[in-house]
C-alpha cells in the first residue's frame, strides 16, 4: 500500500434480507438480515467490505 493513495471512489449500499420466519436469542427477536457493502477504490487499487448488524431492541 502506498501512503498517498487517495481514495478515488466509494460506494455503499445497504441490503435487509427477510429469513423464513422469526430467530431470536432469547432478549431479542428478529424476522431479517441487515449486511451493509462498501466498495473503495485508491492507490489503483479496489477494496470491498461488508459487515452484518445485529438485530435492535424492539420498543
Amino acid at each position: 500500500m502506498h501512503d498517498d493513495a487517495t481514495i478515488t471512489a466509494i460506494s455503499a449500499a445497504a441490503y435487509r434480507t427477510p429469513i423464513d420466519g422469526p430467530q431470536s436469542d432469547g432478549a431479542l427477536e428478529w424476522d431479517a438480515t441487515t449486511n451493509f457493502v462498501v466498495a473503495a477504490q485508491a492507490g489503483g487499487r479496489n477494496g470491498t467490505g461488508w459487515t452484518s448488524v445485529p438485530p435492535r431492541p424492539s420498543a
